[in-house]
């Protein structure tokens, strides 16, 4: 239970976040890193705070940043989207055991909660990044495995399907990459027409 202090310091740092929401919704990330600065200048253990800011910094590349923010909100509060996060920071830095491990930590977060529609739907994301980050370490089969577990979670992911069709092409079975190509293509998916052309060469 929050004791009175915390209290206040929630009263009055939760205006400053929601101005940085307001500029992180208008994709003003470095004006919603300075709110979200202000915020934790008042109440430095403010989860929400820190995992906005976590976030904000991933979408201006300053990755390292990024990570401490959401690895120290998750000593405060564990939150899927944290280890999320931290998963997306080392994907962008080529890291791909580090992002491996921290998708895998949040799809396990969301098997603590109540899975809603749109949990649902992040924890087949987090099976697409998962199963990325292991077909880029050659690791196919498990990365067979998760993209399958995405689809059958939520089948109109198109990039699923686009992924699969690459690790059927990398099994050598062309007719079902295909298949699974021409599946994203319908899906919306635009990636999926530069492996369909090269079937037609």
């Amino acid at each position: 239970m929050a004791s009175h202090r915390e209290e206040y310091l929630r009263m009055q740092s939760n205006p400053i976040i929601t101005r940085g929401d307001k500029a992180f919704a208008i994709n003003d990330f470095q004006t919603a890193i300075v709110f979200y600065s202000e915020a934790l200048s008042i109440d430095r253990n403010n989860s929400d705070a820190l995992t906005k800011r976590g976030k904000s910094y991933l979408f201006t590349l300053q990755l390292e940043k990024a990570i401490i923010d959401f690895m120290i909100s998750n000593t405060i509060n564990k939150n899927y989207e944290n280890y999320a996060g931290i998963g997306e920071a080392y994907t962008l830095k080529k890291d791909y055991e580090n992002a491996a491990e921290n998708f895998q930590l949040a799809i396990n977060q969301i098997n603590l909660n109540t899975v809603t529609k749109n949990l649902s739907e992040l924890k087949a994301i987090y099976f697409y990044h998962l199963a990325n980050s292991n077909y880029e370490l050659y690791k196919f089969d498990d990365a067979f495995s998760q993209v399958n577990e995405a689809i059958k979670i939520e089948p109109s992911l198109s990039f699923c399907y686009r992924l699969r069709g690459i690790l059927h092409i990398v099994k050598k079975n062309n007719l079902k990459a295909l298949e699974d190509l021409k599946k994203a293509k319908a899906l919306g998916d635009k990636e999926a027409n530069f492996y369909i052309r090269e079937f037609e060469l």
